[in-house]
């Protein structure tokens, strides 16, 4: 199984399909969630797409630590690795 993840483009395409209204400035990972405008819910939507085409799940714990795309990606890495060892 290959882990290299692009999670900026992932989060990128996430993004647009759920927010398909807005225009965004380039997304990076230091790209705070807060300053993209994305609400709750639409952040709910963008991680239900992450674990729906990763086959992971995140906890809710982990949910509260994301503050930006990079804090995204650290969580998903930390996830696909659990996943990887079970």
């Amino acid at each position: 199984m290959n882990t290299q993840i692009d999670t900026v483009k992932l989060f990128t395409d996430y993004i647009y399909k759920v927010e398909k209204s807005k225009q965004f400035p380039t997304i990076t990972r230091d790209a705070k969630i807060s300053s993209l405008g994305i609400d709750s819910l639409g952040m709910m939507e963008i991680i239900g797409c992450f674990e729906d085409d990763l086959g992971i799940v995140i906890p809710d714990d982990k949910l509260a630590t994301i503050q930006t795309v990079g804090d995204i990606e650290k969580v998903i890495m930390g996830q696909m690795a659990s996943k990887l060892s079970n």
